[in-house]
């Protein structure tokens, strides 16, 4: 089902207007994302072909063309909000073999008879220990569809029959494992041919809002910097239609904070690169939008075409051909490892990881500045492991059950 970004302008606060930014599930109800801008964007391709008429005025004819729905959408990275446009622009959030999973593993039991994708009961062999309220993880994560884990919120208790506050994705064999799970739960975010669509809401003023239907990621750059600066993300989309709502979608806020510098750890081939004072990982999805003769201005087909997965990291000078530290060596060896860029807040309050197996180092820089440390600038490439047909993956740990 689509997701729902919501944007929220110019309501009043304690302290003036504010403007305010949410991300929805496609469940539940949207949460709340404080977002420091929204450029998307209503083109209708509005020209004037040159005609002679004796005249010397060349927009006789003004004509509306091709529709074009595009923008960016910058925010701070939390550990729960903003992260279905980190999903969707790379795949699949708890796709076949690498569903959502839980904490813990109490009451451990099975299934008492297969379930259907759909499903929003099921029936085990005895409900001990579950409860309303408390979260089921049903199955485990392997190979094929019937072995692929969700988690759900118990809703009603009847006997041994569970009723689930969302429909299960997959369908699961009888004597498939279940037991009782807690937060936080963990994402498996993989690769994929096709993308999610998002419908993007412009809330302005809680008065109207501007709907863009079928968007998907084109661009998403994560950077993280030193300094007083949260880690931050741009999102350039396209969406493939806009329409007003008199009425904006309701939000609900969640209450937490955004990644800082100091949460951030990266590593290139297995090796800790302490001296790192930035991080930039960059997903490239090269959409190709096309449109058809349908009788309609909106394009059809929004398809993402080529992949291109690229990063760049600042780090305080070492060496120039140390084993470890003489990136200059391994960049023209050719040297390829993998990268991973993490963050992580404390106490298990979220994390997220970005991890490429197949990285190589473009280009080497060493800035050299007077009354400066030396700084070195590392552009990485990512390539595709052929063994696992991955270029990147993401792991998302947080309060979020439902996979994105």
């Amino acid at each position: 089902m689509p997701t729902t970004v919501v944007e929220r302008y110019g309501s009043l606060s304690a302290t003036g207007f504010a403007k305010e930014t949410t991300f929805g599930t496609p469940v539940t109800a949207t949460t709340f994302v404080p977002m420091t801008g929204n450029s998307l964007e209503l083109d209708p391709g509005l020209f004037g072909p040159k005609v002679m008429f004796g005249q010397r005025d060349v927009n006789t004819f003004p004509l509306y063309g091709q529709y074009k729905n595009a923008g960016s959408l910058n925010f701070p990275l939390f550990p729960t909000m903003g992260l279905a446009l980190l999903a969707g622009s790379i795949g699949a959030d708890g796709a076949v073999g690498s569903g959502v999973t839980g904490t813990g593993s109490a009451s451990p039991n099975t299934l008492n008879g297969a379930t259907i994708a759909g499903a929003t009961t099921v029936t085990l062999t005895s409900a001990t220990g579950y409860t309303n309220g408390s979260f089921i993880q049903v199955d485990v994560n392997g190979t094929g569809p019937t072995t692929t884990a969700e988690v759900r919120k118990i809703t009603n208790v009847s006997t041994n029959t569970l009723t689930l506050d969302t429909a299960l994705v997959y369908a699961h064999a009888n004597g498939a494992a279940t037991k009782v799970v807690t937060a936080p739960f963990t994402h498996s975010i993989t690769q994929a041919n096709t993308l999610p669509s998002f419908t993007v809401e412009k809330n302005l003023g809680n008065f109207e809002s501007l709907q863009f239907a079928g968007a998907k990621v084109n661009k998403f750059d994560l950077q993280v910097s030193n300094g007083n600066s949260e880690a931050a993300c741009s999102v350039d989309l396209m969406a493939k239609s806009a329409a007003v709502l008199a009425t904006p979608t309701a939000i609900t806020v969640t209450n937490e904070s955004p990644y800082v510098f100091a949460e951030c750890t990266t590593s290139f081939n297995s090796q800790s690169i302490t001296q790192t004072t930035s991080a930039e990982v960059t997903v490239e999805n090269g959409l190709k939008d096309t449109y058809t003769f349908n009788a309609s201005h909106n394009l059809q087909f929004l398809t993402p075409v080529t992949l291109k997965v690229s990063g760049k990291t600042d780090l305080v000078f070492t060496s120039l051909d140390d084993a470890t530290w003489g990136y200059w060596t391994q960049m023209t060896a050719g040297t390829t490892g993998a990268l991973s860029v993490a963050l992580t807040h404390p106490a298990s309050a979220g994390a997220v990881t970005l991890s490429m197996p197949k990285a190589v180092i473009r280009t080497s820089t060493d800035a050299v500045k007077m009354d400066d440390v030396i700084i070195t600038t590392l552009n990485f490439d990512a390539y595709l492991n052929l063994s696992t047909l991955q270029t990147i993956t993401a792991t998302v740990v947080n309060a979020n059950w439902l996979a994105y």
